[in-house]
């Protein structure tokens, strides 16, 4: 069944996903493909049409939340399920960034679904943004430190918190150890989906990370080198950071007071 071989990429923009969707997609036995943003998709539409139909006062079938899950169940098992027979693979991995705002529509949807959250330093993951800014005018309405800030405390707090509830579902990935020992966490995540597909060489996992794109995107600046932001965020940066998520910081294991 499809449904026990579903596997989810989530976490935050500029953390890390790419690179851990594309180590999996080099596996021989799963089907991976661009982000499809089904969930993502899902969910808003749930939440925009919800709140435009209160405000008219009309009645809206998506109040009956269970009847649309089943609905949207039912598509996105034909439509994972027809991708992952039309690759003759055993499993499939969907990456989009921030789907673990929609969690609860996937764990309905594939309950036995395993989950990988890509955790990056928040201060590195602004610093990210601002430099892609730079770079690619698209990404400057998402350059603002308050917001970058602020999704990410609550995208640390979603998934600390899932994890914490089932640890055998749900896996957090440092992008620091991925880039320090990443022999050693490709092992890990194979281990947790599944202790099969633990058989394919490390090297060519390695040589997935050591040609990875966003880690080394700009000649003048790399966005994806740890620890960045101690030399490159400002000390202004650093205090508006610090007093919107610095608890999500220590609770990410970061830091280990404000004191930084």
């Amino acid at each position: 069944m499809i449904e026990r071989n579903a596997i989810f990429i989530a976490g935050h923009s500029r953390s890390g996903t790419t690179v851990v969707n594309n180590i999996l997609k080099a596996h021989p036995e799963i089907a991976g493909g661009h982000q499809t943003r089904l969930f993502r998709h899902f969910f808003e539409m749930m939440q925009y049409s919800e709140t435009r139909n209160k405000e008219r006062g009309i009645y809206s079938f998506h109040k009956d939340t269970l009847f649309l899950y089943e609905l949207i169940k039912k598509f996105v098992n034909e439509y994972y399920g027809a991708f992952t027979r039309r690759e003759n693979k055993r499993f499939f991995v969907e990456r989009t960034p921030s789907q673990e705002l929609s969690l609860p529509l996937i764990k309905y949807c594939f309950p036995n679904a395993k989950i990988i959250y890509c955790l990056r330093d928040g201060r590195d993951v602004w610093l990210s943004h601002r430099e892609l800014s730079r770079h690619d005018p698209a990404w400057k309405a998402a350059a603002i430190l308050q917001d970058v800030a602020k999704t990410w405390g609550e995208s640390v707090n979603i998934c600390f918190d899932q994890q914490d509830f089932d640890s055998n579902q749900f896996l957090i990935v440092c992008f620091e150890e991925i880039m320090a020992e990443p022999e050693k966490c490709v092992d890990r995540i194979l281990h947790f989906l599944d202790s099969g597909l633990a058989k394919m060489a490390a090297e060519q996992f390695l040589k997935i990370i050591k040609n990875n794109a966003n880690v080394e995107r700009f000649t003048e600046y790399d966005p994806g080198f740890p620890h960045k932001w101690k030399t490159h965020m400002s000390d202004s940066e650093k205090q508006v950071y610090k007093k919107i998520s610095g608890k999500e910081l220590i609770r990410a294991g970061y830091e280990q007071d404000l004191n930084w």
